[in-house]
């Protein structure tokens, strides 16, 4: 973490700039003055300020967001926002806080609407978000009991214990307080129609309240004011709109229409709470017209199920079909006359005999010894011996053939190949396998890029929610290391607050291309002696 606003970055100067002058008077200042170690000395001094170096807000900030990534499970967060952006392009987070804690949560795109730009694909920069998903009522109350009125959770619980009794719930239970149920109009035939789906009702099948968050951009009305300090000198500060600048004093004022997020929640059906203004403002020093709405996300234009889509659909269609010649393939089948079939025989009795003892036994003379057809062989009319051939085989390994060639074009546009999978044959030659990966990975690392930005960005909005959420006091907070070791630290609520962060964040790919490097030189090296 680095402080990223101009009052901080030149605080952070001025501090180098007294170890540097610090160091140098030490050594002034010293009987035993040597040179060429001073010159070791500074080089390592030098270093460390520019690479291991963070100022006490810097490393409270880091600390704080090591914390908060073991707390709030941010790896499994992130895993679910991956997941929903191959399945449905979408990949978005919520950062709030609740009860004066942090709390991310990558959300289901699929509950989501938001008013932006069509070509800006950030979820970010929206001027309206509206969420619509649900909760067990346990939840809600966690959540909002600040909120709640006692009268609002009793009713409730006593949803909830209606379907306690009634176990499923009936449609008037189920959407609507009213005896009507709840009610759709059909657009065409004007018609009522009641809803039996679990879409938009207040209450899901299994009992959940729907929770409607709304998120919007409104205007804000503040000065610039300019006064005269007790130096005399000229200082300007933002005041609300209710100032009245003291015109006898020199005072001057110049308003500005900034942005302002604000926030209003729906619970169940006609419980609304929190309708204000946000508590976070994610605002920035040297910008305060900026604000955000507390969700982190990114749309992809060409995701990576989209692009399977179309040959996911035909391979369900072809292995439908292959399930069904499957089903019909019975190989022969032969065509038994009835008419053979000794008198007093069942065909049970005959199919014994043909599949047990081996033989099928057949009466020829069994119709000639009736009426018209009197001295006339039974089966004389040829059809003894014929079969049907329900084979399919043909047929099925034609569809299987195609099956295999929507894998492998799959497998070409998506560019998962067998390499990256682990199935390698056994001729594979490791210098091909390792080029067949590379190149894998070079085809998805785009999809990589996109969701390590919307971590980096969600980690920007963490920390801001962090800085508010300790603001004006001190606390101490615990996190395991990487090297399993306990650390506590104390964190100045103020003094975080004072500045902007920025973030960086290591990458994969270039860690190992940086490894590899590292790698090489080190065997050139020893090879010359170095």
């Amino acid at each position: 973490v680095y402080v990223s606003n101009r009052d901080a970055v030149s605080q952070k100067e001025e501090q180098k700039k007294d170890q540097y002058f610090q160091f140098i008077q030490e050594k002034i200042k010293s009987e035993s003055f040597n040179e060429e170690q001073a010159k070791v000395e500074l080089q390592k001094l030098s270093e460390y300020l520019n690479y291991d170096w963070q100022e006490l807000r810097e490393l409270t900030a880091d600390q704080l967001l090591h914390h908060y990534n073991q707390y709030l499970d941010l790896k499994t967060q992130f895993s679910r926002a991956w997941e929903h952006a191959i399945l449905n392009s979408e990949e978005i987070m919520s950062i709030d806080e609740h009860n004066g804690k942090p709390v991310v949560e990558a959300c289901d795109p699929k509950t989501i609407y938001w008013l932006s730009s069509p070509e800006n694909p950030y979820i970010d920069d929206s001027d309206a978000v509206v969420r619509c998903y649900y909760i067990p009522l346990g939840q809600v109350i966690d959540y909002y009991y600040e909120y709640l009125t006692g009268a609002e959770i009793s009713e409730l619980e006593q949803r909830q214990s209606e379907r306690s009794e009634y176990q499923d719930f009936t449609l008037n239970q189920y959407y609507h307080k009213a005896d009507d149920g709840f009610f759709i109009p059909n657009k065409e035939t004007g018609e009522l129609l009641v809803n039996n789906r679990n879409f938009d009702g207040y209450y899901d099948n299994e009992g959940n309240i729907r929770i409607v968050h709304t998120r919007w951009k409104s205007l804000r009305k503040v000065g610039e004011l300019t006064y005269f300090d007790e130096a005399g000198d000229a200082q300007t500060k933002n005041v609300d709109e209710n100032y009245k600048p003291n015109k006898a004093l020199g005072e001057t004022i110049e308003w500005l229409w900034i942005t302002e997020a604000w926030e209003i929640t729906r619970i169940g059906e006609d419980i609304f709470i929190k309708g204000k203004p946000r508590s976070v403002q994610f605002r920035k020093l040297d910008n305060i017209s900026y604000c955000s709405l507390g969700y982190v996300g990114t749309r992809l234009d060409n995701g990576l199920f989209d692009i399977m889509k179309d040959y996911s659909i035909k391979y369900d269609a072809y292995m439908w079909r292959t399930e069904q010649a499957m089903i019909k393939a019975m190989g022969k089948i032969g065509k038994l006359d009835l008419a053979l079939i000794p008198d007093e025989w069942d065909l049970d009795m005959w199919m014994h005999f043909a599949t047990n003892m081996g033989w099928a036994v057949i009466d020829s003379f069994k119709e000639g010894k009736k009426g018209a057809a009197m001295g006339k062989l039974a089966g004389a009319g040829g059809t003894t011996g014929d079969v049907i051939n329900m084979e399919q085989g043909q047929f099925i390994q034609q569809n299987m053939l195609m099956l295999q060639y929507l894998e492998s074009q799959l497998d070409k546009i998506v560019g998962i190949n067998n390499q990256r999978q682990g199935m390698l044959g056994a001729d594979a030659g490791l210098q091909v396998t390792r080029e067949a990966q590379q190149a894998s990975s070079n085809i998805t690392e785009s999809y990589f890029a996109i969701h390590d930005n919307v971590k980096l960005r969600t980690l920007r909005a963490l920390l801001e929610v962090s800085k508010y959420c300790l603001r004006e006091k001190k606390e101490s907070i615990q996190y395991i290391t990487s090297e399993m070791t306990s650390k506590i630290f104390e964190v100045d609520g103020e003094l975080i607050n004072e500045a902007d962060y920025g973030i960086l964040v290591g990458d994969a790919t270039n860690d190992a291309r940086t490894i590899t490097t590292l790698q090489e030189a080190v065997k050139i090296a020893l090879q010359t002696g170095q």
